[in-house]
């Protein structure tokens, strides 16, 4: 340990590697030159220290009860008279606290050879949050090197790495680690690192114990989306790895290096797969790890990701963990209305503007549009705001177009400001400049706080609370998909008040099968209760709303600009009963689950929403809305066997009931009934063929489907679709993101 307390590197990977492993303990080493031995202090018991003497071949030598006092003195000496900002890290948060840490060692046998302090079998070094072990420990209290030889194995909260030999020159702050196999857990990465007294019994219990608890948390996702409307060009719309989201990796290498305040490897291994052999490895061919500004960064500077053994694909320069930051990177993307297709973007990390706020920027270079010399973004010089946009010749300044994102906090309330300018020709400012300011803080009106969001994220009983992966599903909040679990508990409510208020500049708002619409300009104020009942597996939402505001906007029946003010009452309630349900035993997957990343509950789910709505405009015009949507979700199979275990059937009759019309294009209520299908089929192994479309009750006229073709595993998926009605084709890859309890083996 240490090793730990004199590397900044170190305290990276340390803390940064965690893993559970069961310890391997050997028997103790005898030395070579054990006749130049002076001073031995063995842990054995008094009344059979004649016999253990005799094991060792020890003879004429002094008993030393205070050897073990004597080196751990030592190496406390030497550890503060080098101290630096991994030993800050490692052993305090504060570093008026660093000359309090603590330092024990245990081990069968210790003795001393000139100036080189030894330490044999089953040896254990405690610092004050976190433990050392080893077969061997060698200290040269002259030339300041420090080595644990064999079966070592460190020991911090969650954190965990085994390895063959830790060396480590204190002096010179520099070392390696050989063999390194371990865990990264950033979610307990800061938790794990404050100044507390180790739980010995804990960590030497918990050194055994084998994967549990697996649980999926979410996805990480990269899309390629291939528009071949138009000119039938390649348009991918985004591309984007947010590695950092995953919150528990298993790793190895064969050797790590410590020097100054880095850590670095020509070669490690990282996966988000709890099990072995892993389906997903991201290899880093350029490792490195180090501490700035307290901050643990993580670059794989050449990162390659190897599927399943069979598929590698490189992937360039990643961020593995930074809790904050984000790392400098290019991407490519499309978008045609307002970039006309094909671009490359560079993004910057997050500025920080003093404690409250941070600013993202992402520039552009319109590829597409400087190759063509046109631009279809825009309309004719000096037209109407509502004339169509036609082809512009276009300036050097119309190819580079900027993103913006402003976050922080505002006393109580969250501030966001965004925009997005797609030229830099300021004689198309007015036409290219999209700008949105919100507003919003959320109140928590639950009797004596009694029941908060932070509580419910953490009750195991409620952990899956999401809907299994619903294509159709776009909203992801927490409070309103859900998967019912059997053990939930007998009542929870949740009340919270939200306040919002926004101003917007050309927002672009999607009415589904409506299509999209543009709020020239509007602000508005919305005020919603929100509740949540839980009830066993039961859960019901209510929601009641309130928006006032004024919007200059398109006209429903007329090519103009309305401004108008309007009040908006509503109410949403959604009921989703189970009424089926396959009692499963396992909660949890295992290594046999090779297609899923989390278990599938087969079951029948009835769904239910309704909505109402009022709407009251200046000019004396109203619009009045009921909708009510309801039908099943079937789940067959468990998606474990090759051939058709899994199918998903997902039906909703939306009826509505309107009276009146909006004077606005962007918000009138579509009064058309519809039968909304989606299905999704296991075909043979990870391979899911989905399909989606609706049904117009009114006219009997389907909708142009989507389809998809999907390649499933435990820990990442593959997947492609097809969109009929914008003919857009598309690919996308997640990996899965996991936590659990216990260690892994070494992959």
């Amino acid at each position: 340990m240490l090793f730990n307390f004199h590397s900044k590197a170190l305290v990276c990977l340390i803390g940064l590697l965690i893993l559970d492993l069961p310890y391997i303990s050997s028997k103790p080493i005898k030395s070579k030159k054990i006749s130049e031995l002076k001073f031995i202090n063995i842990k054995f018991n008094k009344n059979n220290l004649d016999k253990n003497l005799k094991i060792y071949n020890i003879k004429n030598i002094e008993i030393s009860y205070n050897l073990s006092k004597d080196l751990s003195n030592i190496l406390i000496t030497d550890i503060l008279k080098f101290k630096n900002q991994f030993i800050t890290q490692l052993a305090t948060t504060d570093e008026s606290n660093i000359d309090n840490f603590s330092l024990e060692i245990e081990s069968n046998i210790q003795y001393q050879i000139e100036n080189v302090y030894h330490a044999e079998g089953n040896v254990i070094i405690y610092f004050s949050n976190a433990i050392l072990k080893g077969d061997k420990l060698e200290y040269d209290k002259i030339n300041k090197i420090f080595k644990v030889i064999g079966n070592v194995i460190f020991l911090k909260g969650k954190q965990y790495f085994e390895a063959s030999k830790v060396f480590y020159n204190l002096e010179k702050d520099k070392g390696y680690i050989d063999n390194i196999y371990g865990v990264l857990d950033t979610t307990s990465f800061v938790d794990d690192f404050e100044f507390k007294n180790v739980d010995k019994e804990y960590n030497l219990k918990n050194d055994k114990e084998e994967v549990r608890d697996l649980q999926y948390i979410d996805s990480v996702n990269i899309g390629l989306v291939n528009d071949f409307g138009g000119k039938r060009k390649l348009n991918p719309t985004s591309f984007k790895f947010d590695i950092p989201s995953i919150k528990k990796w298993r790793y190895k290498s064969k050797k790590i290096l410590l020097e100054n305040s880095q850590v670095t490897a020509e070669d490690i291994l990282f996966t988000n797969d709890a099990f072995n052999k892993p389906q997903f490895i991201l290899q880093s061919r350029d490792f490195s790890g180090e501490i700035i500004d307290n901050k643990v960064k993580l670059i794989s500077r050449k990162s390659i990701i190897n599927l399943d053994d069979k598929l590698k694909i490189p992937i360039g320069k990643r961020t593995i963990y930074d809790k904050e930051a984000k790392s400098t990177s290019w991407g490519i993307g499309s978008e045609d209305k307002d970039k006309d297709g094909f671009y490359i973007y560079r993004g910057f990390e997050t500025l920080q503007i003093d404690d409250n706020f941070n600013l993202n920027l992402r520039p552009y270079f319109l590829v597409q549009r400087a190759i063509e010399g046109k631009s279809r973004s825009f309309r004719e010089p000096k037209s109407s705001l509502l004339s169509p946009k036609v082809n512009n010749d276009i300036l050097f300044s119309d190819v580079f177009a900027i993103d913006t994102d402003l976050n922080g906090k505002f006393k109580d309330y969250k501030l966001n400001l965004s925009t997005k300018l797609n030229t830099f020709n300021i004689n198309r400012s007015s036409e290219s400049l999209r700008a949105k300011f919100t507003l919003d803080k959320s109140i928590n009106l639950n009797s004596n706080n009694e029941y908060s969001i932070n509580e419910f994220k953490k009750n195991k009983s409620l952990k899956n609370y999401v809907e299994i992966d619903s294509l159709n599903d776009k909203d992801n909040n927490l409070e309103n998909n859900y998967l019912k679990e059997e053990n939930l508990a007998k009542e929870q409510f949740l009340n919270f008040l939200d306040l919002k208020f926004t101003t917007a500049f050309r927002d672009t708002i999607s009415r589904g099968y409506s299509g999209e619409h543009e709020i020239y300009f509007g602000n508005s104020l919305s005020i919603s209760n929100r509740r949540s009942w839980f009830i066993k597996n039961k859960k019901t939402d209510l929601s009641f709303i309130y928006n006032t505001g004024a919007f200059k906007a398109k006209s429903k029946n007329h090519n103009k600009f309305k401004y108008l003010y309007r009040n908006v009452f509503a109410t949403k309630l959604r009921f989703q009963i189970p009424l089926w349900d396959k009692n499963l035993s396992n909660k949890n997957i295992n290594s046999t689950y090779k297609y899923s990343p989390r278990v599938i509950n087969p079951g029948l789910d009835w769904i239910t929403d309704i909505q109402s709505g009022v709407f009251l405009y200046s000019d004396g015009s109203s619009q009045n809305g009921l909708s009510l949507s309801s039908g099943p979700n079937i789940v067959f199979g468990q998606f474990k066997d090759n051939f058709f275990d899994f199918t998903k059937i997902k039906l909703r009759n939306s009826y509505v009931l309107k009276s009146g019309e909006s004077p606005f294009a962007f918000d009138d209520i579509d009064k058309s009934f519809r039968l909304n299908m989606n299905i999704q089929q296991q075909i043979y192994g990870p391979i899911v063929f989905s399909y989606e479309t609706s049904l117009n009750l009114d006219d009997g006229q389907f909708s142009k489907p989507n389809y998809f073709l999907d390649f499933k595993r435990r820990a990442y998926s593959l997947g492609a679709f097809y969109n009929s009605s914008n003919k857009s084709l598309g690919i996308n890859f997640s990996i899965f993101n996991f936590n659990y309890s216990g260690k892994s083996e070494k992959f």
